[in-house]
């Protein structure tokens, strides 16, 4: 019998260790964080990627007086590999990053005092140190702003946004297409109404176009809509559809989906529960709309950018003033295949916060690029965020910061050193204490809660206990690589 009892203890401590392993290998494969980025305390963060290496690039603009493009690559915990800012004497922003056809990124966006007085489309390619391996400006003696651009099937790349010096209205959406070197090969300005402005564009499987923008008929009123323009390969237009109601209704992307339709992105004033909502709208492929709805409380809420995912549904992030700890909060959405909400995330740093880029990751989890803002002193850092498939960041409540009682332990896995940070609703840490999968304590800490080394651990799964002056306890799992 001693033996018999001394096996099944052995056999449930093996089952537990087999079971903390498996957990193991599966928060790994979800890693998440929050994590600001400030270099001149005005950094903001527009679009993001997920590299090759299962690290992130974010581009967007910076205060440094170097320039003001701004782009900042990131390992896949998020700690910055390096950061750089482009422009000079001259002022650059970035609106929108992509993979070259190649290797390296493009970017697009605005820069003035370049080649005419005015602001023109920029367009560059860096190499995957961010070096520029060639740099291109398009316009004319008006204002123009290039919101977004991708490679292209013949090696090259299309690039789409507004312009004040061509076409025929007050403002024509403006698509230049070029050769893989970023030369001009031909432009087209899109111009039906009296204010257009291009946004997001994507290449079809018979190498012609989908452009979404927003117009206005009028130079008087708030009546915007939403515009969809297909076009064959050259830029000639098949056919243009308009979507919205009597208020304003803007555009801020659009993806293709799997059943040869698209799904476009943006907000509406016209339709909702009041201000501003979130606007998705699903259209077939000569853009008759299938379904459509929004998003929101009665404050003002918004959908920046959205994708098609793994799971034939769709998600957005944008910015709700409706919903989370108050003012403005970074605003996730997951839905079906039909628009209906799955689930809702909001995200706060205590500042007003700003979501404007969402992919998916390669673990099915979601990274998120924004920017956080603070009026007094007056403060922009670029605000990067990593969710589970669920979008979940492990550790934090999404829903009432105020009623945060967890543990937040980064970087998580870790090689050695990490840091800890908690509510201080949880008041005075007593002791801090690191307990391995099978429940043997490895070491008690009593001052220093904050930056822990764990370096000496063996690889595995391991439990962090803080226990308060009132004997209170939190707990919160830390991957040792």
């Amino acid at each position: 019998l001693p033996n018999i009892t001394k096996t099944g203890h052995i056999m449930k401590k093996l089952l537990l260790f087999l079971t903390c392993l498996l957990t193991s290998v599966i928060v790994y494969s979800q890693i998440t964080f929050q994590r600001h980025y400030s270099f001149t305390n005005y950094e903001i963060g527009s679009s993001v990627l997920q590299t090759n290496d299962g690290g992130y690039i974010i581009a967007g603009s910076t205060g440094n007086t170097a320039g003001s493009g701004f782009i900042l690559r990131t390992n896949e915990y998020g700690d910055t590999l390096w950061s750089r800012a482009y422009g000079g004497i001259y002022s650059h922003v970035f609106y929108s990053i992509d993979n070259a056809n190649d290797s390296g990124y493009i970017l697009c966006g605005v820069t003035h005092g370049l080649v005419y007085y005015g602001y023109n489309y920029l367009f560059l390619k860096i190499d995957s140190n961010g070096d520029t391996l060639w740099q291109k400006v398009f316009g004319g003696y008006g204002d123009e702003d290039a919101n977004c651009a991708i490679p292209t099937s013949d090696g090259g790349y299309a690039v789409a946004g507004v312009s004040c010096s061509f076409g025929q209205g007050f403002s024509s959406i403006y698509f230049v297409k070029t050769n893989s070197n970023g030369d001009t090969l031909w432009t087209k300005a899109y111009d039906r109404f009296w204010a257009n402005y291009g946004w997001d564009i994507k290449q079809l499987d018979d190498n012609g176009y989908i452009i979404l923008g927003t117009i206005k008929k009028i130079s008087s009123g708030d009546d915007w809509d939403i515009n969809v323009i297909r076009t064959n390969e050259n830029g000639d237009t098949l056919w243009t559809k308009t979507y919205g109601g009597t208020a304003r209704d803007c555009a801020s992307s659009i993806q293709k989906t799997n059943d040869g339709g698209f799904i476009i992105f943006g907000s509406t004033k016209s339709f909702g529960a009041g201000g501003f909502d979130a606007y998705v709208i699903k259209i077939n492929s000569t853009g008759i709309v299938q379904w459509s709805k929004t998003y929101g409380g009665i404050n003002d809420d918004n959908a920046a950018e959205g994708i098609t995912t793994n799971d034939n549904g769709f998600a957005f992030i944008g910015t709700t003033n409706c919903y989370g700890a108050g003012g403005n909060d970074v605003y996730l959405v997951k839905t079906n295949s039909s628009g209906d909400t799955l689930w809702t995330r909001t995200f706060d740093s205590d500042w007003d916060d700003y979501g404007c880029s969402i992919k998916e990751t390669y673990d099915e989890g979601f990274i998120i690029a924004g920017w956080s803002y603070r009026q007094y002193p007056t403060i922009y850092n670029a605000y990067l965020i990593k969710t589970n498939a669920s979008g979940h960041v492990v550790g934090i409540d999404d829903y009432n910061k105020s009623l945060n009682d967890r543990i937040i332990v980064y970087p998580n896995p870790t090689t050695g050193k990490v840091n800890i940070q908690i509510s201080k609703h949880f008041g005075q840490i007593k002791t801090l204490e690191v307990f391995d999968c099978i429940g043997q304590l490895q070491f008690v800490q009593t001052d220093n809660f904050s930056d822990i080394n764990i370096s000496s651990l063996t690889s595995g799964l391991y439990f962090i206990v803080l226990t308060n002056l009132d004997n209170e306890r939190l707990t919160s799992k830390i991957i040792k690589e």
